[in-house]
């Protein structure tokens, strides 16, 4: 009786093994007809990304060069506005914060903590995030933080 019952376990298994084997082959029609039939969708983020439009003699030296500049102007113009005589900060935690980011990465490269090019790296990164929920509704993140 318990080989009968061992047998049997034995079957089922395999069997069950060999269905599933059977029907999880990936079909390459079926694989094809998604590729072709998957929607593409194309992300723009906010009007102030493009750095090329910035003018390069009214830009202000940065410490990690050019290219991290014109990413911290157009990260500023994004979020500061002028409103007659008074200056407005449009979402002030991000903007007050990435500046103290901006300035402790600085102070780790010049003390050796953190290399350059991960820094800035890093910095961009951090810049290229601001930059995109700029024109973004933050409220609940601001509200929490």
């Amino acid at each position: 009786m318990k080989e009968l019952l061992i047998i049997t376990s034995l079957l089922i298994g395999i069997t069950g093994s060999a269905q599933n084997l059977a029907y999880n082959q990936p079909d390459e029609n079926k694989a094809k007809d998604l590729e072709r039939n998957t929607p593409e969708f194309i992300f723009e983020n906010a009007t102030f990304d493009n750095t090329e439009e910035i003018n390069e003699e009214n830009i202000p030296f940065h410490f990690f060069g050019k290219s991290v500049a014109k990413k911290y102007e157009t990260f500023k113009k994004a979020y500061v506005f002028e409103d007659g005589l008074r200056i407005n900060i449009e979402k002030p935690i991000i903007y007050k914060s990435l500046k103290k980011i901006n300035k402790l990465l600085i102070k780790q490269v010049r003390n050796g903590e953190v290399d350059r090019n991960d820094a800035e790296k890093e910095l961009l990164h951090y810049l290229d995030i601001a930059i995109a929920i700029a024109t973004k509704p933050t409220l609940i993140i601001l509200k929490c933080s």
